[in-house]
């Protein structure tokens, strides 16, 4: 498990508390009032709609293709471990497919990052990573990071305000390829 502690000052975050209600109501029957009241107020958590993809290419320029990563589901959940702190769970998963199965791609390296943003959307924090999907028979591949945040936040209410954002490292070729594929589905 990798672990990052952001020590920012004042202010900050985290996610994924839907979860922790979903999980409670299958498990135990529907939340009561006074277990909504004790879950803490989690910060959103999403995917960067630029850096959801990552295409690797065969080195022929950014229309051959050998490799793409797909960001999946993040899910998790958070809970204040004690006063002022923030400690917030979570697993990405990264979903990757090799778009020249004669390729000899036994393995991809993925690099990502994951960012913190303020209410008003400034970043407050933000620290790279990489994950390596090992690809099957068929040519498919997935894995699943997971990542400890210990933030320290003013209150629990101002932590809803914040942001948690994943996305993958992208190069300018990388970044054109997926903003080009965008604007062909737009059509």
């Amino acid at each position: 498990m990798k672990r990052l502690l952001l020590a920012l000052p004042a202010l900050i975050l985290l996610t994924g508390c839907g979860m922790s209600e979903r999980l409670s109501s299958s498990l135990f029957g529907t939340p009561t009032e006074k277990d909504v009241e004790r879950m803490p107020d989690c910060p959103q958590t999403g995917v960067l709609a630029d850096a959801t993809y990552i295409p690797i290419f065969t080195g022929n320029g950014i229309a051959d293709v050998a490799a793409l990563g797909k960001l999946g589901d993040i899910t998790g959940g958070c809970d204040f471990d004690k006063a002022g702190i923030a400690a917030l769970d979570i697993k990405v998963t990264f979903l990757a497919r090799k778009t020249k199965p004669e390729l000899d791609i036994k393995k991809q390296a993925f690099p990502y990052f994951i960012a913190i943003l303020s209410p008003d959307q400034q970043i407050l924090q933000r620290q790279n990573f990489s994950t390596k999907v090992d690809f099957d028979n068929t040519g498919y591949g997935v894995t699943i990071e997971e990542h400890e945040l210990k933030i320290p936040v003013p209150s629990r209410e101002a932590a809803s305000g914040y942001k948690v954002v994943v996305g993958y490292e992208l190069s300018p070729d990388q970044l054109a390829y997926n903003r080009k594929k965008e604007d062909k589905n737009a059509d």
